[in-house]
């Protein structure tokens, strides 16, 4: 994957010196998500993979279960907007916005769900088992792939990795965004998950 970034002139003082230069840095911009036509969150994030972003958040948080509940992602790239079409859910969209609970993780993080909920979800059963010096390699390989960070300096990386080679490579300036777009990648394309290690 191509590196993403824009140039900005900066000061950099180094050496006792004050320079004003050209220098590359990470882009970041809003995603406002609507779910079937209505408002419903705004994500800051490096715009790429916004689609798997979509996805992926919001399986994390609870949503969406199965890929056909997702009708469609109609993402409008210059409106920095897109519209998810969903079918199937169970639950009323207005009363799961209002279970925001704030985190303790940086920038006071928010889920949209009730934390209690979670003692209600199956524990995760025993997975592959990895051989140390095969996840070296695969975090040598994933740091080799991450373009924009080797460009800037600000991104988080995420992959899947089997042991052999990695999965559903994603970049953003934000760790759960990364995360969230391999998540997504794979939920779209059915990619299963449960014999992979997660590297970030």
């Amino acid at each position: 994957m191509p590196a993403h970034f824009t140039k900005r002139l900066i000061y950099r003082y180094q050496d006792g010196t004050l320079r004003r230069m050209e220098d590359r840095v990470t882009p970041e911009r809003p995603l406002h998500v609507e779910i079937n036509g209505k408002e419903f969150i705004t994500l800051l994030c490096t715009p790429v993979q916004r689609r798997e972003l979509t996805a992926g958040f919001l399986f994390s948080e609870g949503f969406v279960r199965d890929p056909g509940q997702i009708e469609a992602l109609e993402l409008y790239d210059k409106e920095d907007r897109i519209n998810v079409i969903l079918t199937g859910i169970d639950f009323n969209l207005d009363d799961r916005i209002k279970k925001i609970t704030l985190t303790s993780g940086c920038g006071r993080g928010t889920i949209l769900c009730d934390v209690m909920d979670a003692l209600n979800l199956d524990r995760a059963s025993p997975g592959q088992i990895f051989a140390p010096e095969k996840i070296l390699e695969q975090m040598q390989e994933l740091q080799r792939r991450s373009a924009t960070y080797l460009s800037t300096g600000g991104t988080h990386s995420a992959a899947l990795t089997d042991g052999e080679k990695l999965w559903a490579f994603a970049e953003d300036i934000g760790r759960h965004n990364a995360v969230d777009k391999v998540l997504g990648a794979c939920f779209l394309d059915g990619t299963p998950t449960c014999d992979k290690a997660l590297l970030a």
